[in-house]
């Protein structure tokens, strides 16, 4: 098996590969053209010339699709390792991601592949490879705890039922005040864990991010709580990062905030996706009758020097 940088081929080619690698996905199914693939690329980071395609020179994935042929030159890749890199975090890297092909899928190539990532990772000087992992697909767990990779946090994600709290929150509500999200983003450079999963640092970059909101010396982002959210069944509020000033956390400060904004925006159900630590979101989900929800991930980090 042969590692070529993913530029290397043509955008329709990774597309297809993609696509491929992701249908029947557990964390749901992924249908990429080259503009989506090309924006979603760049807006997390991406570098496709570290990136890789792995092609079976050797003839032997036993794919019987037509596209697995192998032409002597490679044919058609086979798997896939997407690699992200950030200036304000040298000597770290992301796999942002990863999949084999569903046709050459059970046949151990994505372990050959991963073990090749590893290695060109560390041949870089690359000192830390993180990712992230859906807990519900335990062979890739697996295969990641092999390679080395421990996990560094738990991102539940959670549901908040529809909530009709108005009454209770009428003085917070009166007090909540509109920011931009560009503010809050800074917030969360400035005040958070910097070893946040690399989605949840970049607040302003979220497609859920839409609208800011602040409630003495607490913050948030979400989707916009008067719109409809896309792909929900019913009226769903999106929570993208909510961040504490330092010296006011564990006083009530977001509590009282997420109060707020549940009174003034009532009758909606609430989700935290899975990008949000644990630590940040756990307690204050459960005080508001949350449940974790079915696409919980873990933060996964491999030490390579």
């Amino acid at each position: 098996m042969e590692s070529r940088p993913a530029s290397s081929i043509p955008a329709a080619q990774l597309v297809r590969l993609v696509n491929s690698a992701f249908e029947g996905y557990v964390g749901g199914a992924v249908n990429h053209d080259e503009e989506t693939l090309t924006a979603w690329c760049q807006k997390h980071f991406m570098v496709l010339e570290l990136s890789h395609v792995f092609f079976d020179t050797e003839g032997t994935n036993g794919g019987t699709d037509s596209s697995s042929k192998n032409d002597g030159n490679g044919g058609e890749p086979i798997a896939f390792g997407l690699i992200a890199v950030r200036e304000d975090r040298p000597g770290q890297s992301r796999l942002g991601a990863f999949g084999v092909a569903g046709w050459a899928q059970g046949k151990g190539i994505g372990s050959r592949a991963m073990v090749m990532i590893v290695e060109r990772e560390r041949e870089r000087g690359v000192e830390v490879l993180e990712l992230e992992c859906m807990q519900n697909n335990p062979r890739a767990v697996k295969m990641y705890r092999k390679l080395g990779f421990e996990v560094l946090r738990d991102l539940p994600g959670w549901i908040v039922p529809l909530s009709e709290r108005r009454d209770e929150v009428q003085h917070d509500d009166v007090a909540l005040l509109e920011v931009t999200v560009d503010e809050v983003d800074g917030l969360v450079k400035k005040w958070a864990m910097a070893d946040l999963p690399w989605q949840a640092w970049f607040v302003s970059t979220m497609g859920i991010a839409k609208r800011g909101f602040r409630l003495g010396h607490a913050w948030c982002v979400t989707s916009d709580p008067e719109g409809e959210a896309e792909g929900k069944g019913e009226k769903t509020v999106e929570l993208a990062t909510l961040i504490v000033e330092p010296g006011w956390r564990r006083r009530g400060e977001g509590t009282r905030l997420i109060r707020a904004m549940m009174g003034r925006f009532s009758g909606r159900k609430w989700e935290v996706p899975a990008i949000l630590p644990g630590e940040y979101v756990d307690e204050l989900a459960r005080r508001f009758g949350g449940e974790r929800g079915e696409k919980a991930q873990y933060q996964m980090r491999l030490k390579l020097q």
